[in-house]
């Protein structure tokens, strides 16, 4: 069974299911809008791993964006390559797993380790994060800051793996002021995927 391409959003907000999302593509020379519903089940499971209703929010924009390219990249390539009207999107290439990995960072937007670093130290997280009186004064805080630096950084390896208590503390840590920046979407992408690759921990981070 195929996804339907709908013409009009309001044909597919009419045919849509209560377990699907209408996803909206736009494009340009010609000028023209299709709409796809698609099961929520991505969706879903990142509501079922993140607890905090801003980072739910924001992931799930990412998770959007991620099933948006997916259908913008099948119906482009292929209406150029055969030049005929794309009526249906194949349900394997909107899978879960296809989503969070698209949503995860294509690697145009992948931040290399030396990038990574070099956002880190200009970020508002690390602003917040960082402080000089404790870090001189407190062995623990030491400890601690200088793991969550490490986890940032690891953030750049894609084989990287974290335990989900590491993950929450990331987000719980990450900056607003970081929401709208290469640094912070790049980290929420990243924790989102890396949510399923546990490992243990043994710093105390609530001293941070």
């Amino acid at each position: 069974m195929s996804y339907q391409i709908h013409t009009t959003i309001d044909a597919a907000a009419m045919s849509a299911q209560p377990n699907e999302r209408t996803i909206v593509c736009r494009f340009k020379n010609p000028a023209r809008t299709i709409a796809v519903n698609i099961p929520s089940e991505a969706w879903m499971q990142m509501e079922e791993a993140v607890s905090s209703p801003t980072y739910r929010a924001l992931l799930g924009d990412v998770l959007e964006a991620a099933a948006k390219s997916i259908i913008s990249a099948y119906y482009t390539n292929t209406y150029d390559a055969h030049r005929v009207t794309v009526s249906s999107i194949p349900p394997a290439i909107l899978t879960p797993a296809a989503i969070l990995e698209a949503a995860a960072g294509n690697n145009s937007e992948w931040l290399t380790k030396d990038e990574l670093a070099e956002a880190w130290k200009t970020s508002a997280t690390r602003a917040v994060v960082y402080d000089a009186g404790k870090y001189a004064a407190s062995q623990a805080y030491r400890r601690a800051y200088t793991r969550f630096e490490e986890m940032i950084l690891k953030l750049a390896g894609k084989t990287s793996s974290y335990k989900p208590d590491e993950l929450d503390v990331i987000l719980a840590k990450l900056n607003e002021g970081d929401f709208e920046t290469d640094f912070g979407r790049f980290v929420l992408k990243r924790v989102k995927t890396l949510q399923e690759r546990p490992q243990t921990s043994d710093v105390d981070m609530s001293v941070l």
